[in-house]
């Protein structure tokens, strides 16, 4: 643990030690004008060459019935304790969803309820939600 501790030492204090560039060797990657080694270079070069570009997850619409624990109409959030939901494989649990005023408005806490939603993740909002019968 020494040894290892002792080797990154070492290395940041080597990187510390270079001597800034000439305005020819500007523009090699380096933001602050320093020189790299080819190797570190490359290394960044082919690190963002062989990045996968980051993608939204889907959306997926779902239903479920629940019980509305809170409504928070300056956020625009309700909180709901719902059942499992089969189509995205999550458990029953108590989670915040996004939801218009009108959808806040049309149920109160403590009411079962049935709603549909549009999820991408864990970022869900409510399409439709009405009292359970």
């Amino acid at each position: 643990m020494k040894l290892q501790t002792a080797l990154f030492a070492a290395v940041l204090l080597s990187g510390c030690s270079q001597q800034p560039s000439t305005a020819e060797n500007k523009g090699n990657g380096s933001p602050d004008g320093m020189q790299t080694a080819a190797s570190e270079t490359n290394q960044v070069d082919d690190g963002a060459a062989t990045a996968e570009p980051q993608v939204a997850p889907a959306s997926t619409t779902a239903s479920a019935t629940g019980t509305v624990k809170s409504i928070d109409l300056a956020s625009g959030k309700i909180v709901i304790a719902h059942a499992p939901v089969d189509r995205l494989k999550w458990p029953a649990m108590t989670m915040g969803f996004k939801a218009s005023p009108e959808q806040l408005t049309s149920v109160q806490p403590g009411q079962q309820v049935e709603f549909e939603f549009e999820s991408r993740g864990m970022d869900a909002t409510i399409a439709r939600i009405s009292p359970l019968k």
